[in-house]
């Protein structure tokens, strides 16, 4: 109304249209994400870490704020296949991980993680190369630094709210970068409708979660039985998942983990972003003996051109 009086109806038509708008909540434009957008064009996409091996990384790496789900039948190791994961990054790069493992106390899958820590037995069978004291209290303070454990074995119920409510706390806390859950069948959730719905919030959790706190989720999730008509086990993807075809549309990237009788094969299904990944297959050896996976060494074909 000042304006008004003192300078006329043109000057508060120009205030109005100069006049910026109120920002809404979630609502933005470029400009408001111009640093963001300035470290892009100068340093690129940001590539995901090594996983350890050089021939998984040429179809999966880990990538903060990623949501990937692991399948794989009962036995075929893909529980195993992570721990080496989490083991090798902890090793190379000091990220720690929040386990939220349903079927593993934490002292049982602790012995696990020392074992592929140390590289030698923890458990005495008789045999020679079992670790020594010294390197299990080595092992112990290792895994004390780098790993938490969420524990459901007092009873508690886990829900996909408390799983990511302890593993918050985990982040701002100890500074964890990787969310293990495994397997995802033990989460009860509220059956008001169909399960792929359920199923479907659940991941958009997840998800959403990742990507607020810049973590790297493992999500396993068991396919269905094979085919009882053939019996034939074939290699499984995100659409073979029980209850959701959710699996394979919310995941970032979508791994399997199939065991046959002369090696283990990881596949990759799913991949959003190709600088993280391509969609392919890694042949890799178990050693039974540490738990440690090992790249798979080629076996040239003879040249049958070469004189005897």
């Amino acid at each position: 109304n000042e304006l008004l009086l003192a300078e006329g109806k043109l000057a508060v038509v120009e205030q109005i249209v100069k006049a910026e708008a109120i920002p809404m909540h979630n609502l933005n434009s470029i400009d408001q994400y111009s640093d963001d957008f300035q470290k892009l064009y100068d340093q690129g996409v940001p590539r995901g870490i090594s996983t350890g091996f050089s021939s998984i990384d040429k179809i999966f790496t880990l990538a903060t704020g990623s949501l990937n789900v692991v399948t794989g039948y009962p036995g075929d190791g893909k529980s195993q296949w992570i721990d080496n994961v989490v083991v090798n990054v902890a090793k190379d790069y000091g990220w720690k991980t929040c386990y939220c493992s349903f079927e593993k106390p934490p002292t049982l899958h602790s012995a696990q993680l020392a074992e592929l820590y140390i590289g030698k037995r923890f458990f005495d069978n008789g045999a020679e190369d079992r670790m020594t004291q010294e390197e299990k209290d080595l092992a112990q303070d290792w895994i004390n630094e780098h790993m938490l454990f969420q524990d459901y074995f007092s009873g508690e119920l886990p829900t996909i709210d408390a799983i990511l409510d302890k593993a918050s706390s985990a982040v701002m806390r100890y500074g964890i970068r990787i969310l293990v859950i495994d397997p995802f069948n033990f989460i009860h959730y509220e059956k008001t409708g169909l399960d792929t719905d359920a199923i479907s919030d659940m991941l958009t959790k997840i998800q959403l979660w990742c990507k607020k706190y810049s973590v790297c989720c493992f999500f396993v999730a068991h396919p269905a039985k094979p085919s009882e008509r053939t019996g034939k086990k074939n290699v499984c993807t995100g659409v073979d998942i029980s209850k959701s075809m959710a699996f394979y549309s919310k995941c970032d990237m979508g791994l399997t983990v199939f065991r046959t009788d002369e090696c283990v094969e990881l596949h990759n299904w799913k991949t959003r972003y190709t600088w993280h990944g391509s969609m392919g297959k890694v042949e890799l050896d178990f050693d039974i003996k540490s738990g440690r996976y090992k790249e798979r060494e080629k076996i040239e074909d003879f040249d049958w051109s070469i004189e005897i």
